[in-house]
């Protein structure tokens, strides 16, 4: 079964040098989305206070298979067309 490591920067970067086996690449994304949320439900604070939040999956070599990002944007920052998207789906919801 393949390893994968799931490293975290949020201003440094912290390596995982265990990593855990799992079937393939699938399972490992299912892992990935699993760990970000016990670890934004663990660390919101760290999370909000990061420039820029990111978990790594790599393979045993290092080579980057994906990413996840998380980013708090303020209001003012999002796009017309996005903001747009949101009040729609917003307004259908409501």
């Amino acid at each position: 079964m393949p390893r994968y490591f799931f490293h975290v920067f949020n201003g440094s970067l912290n390596l995982d040098t265990d990593g855990v086996e799992l079937n393939d690449i699938t399972f490992a994304r299912h892992e990935a989305m699993i760990l970000t949320g016990y670890l934004l439900r663990k660390h919101a604070l760290d999370v909000l206070h990061a420039e820029d939040w990111s978990l790594y999956a790599t393979d045993p070599n290092g080579s980057v298979l994906f990413k996840i990002e998380m980013r708090l944007t303020d209001a003012g920052a999002v796009s017309t067309s996005a903001k747009s998207v949101l009040d729609q789906t917003l307004r259908r919801l409501g």
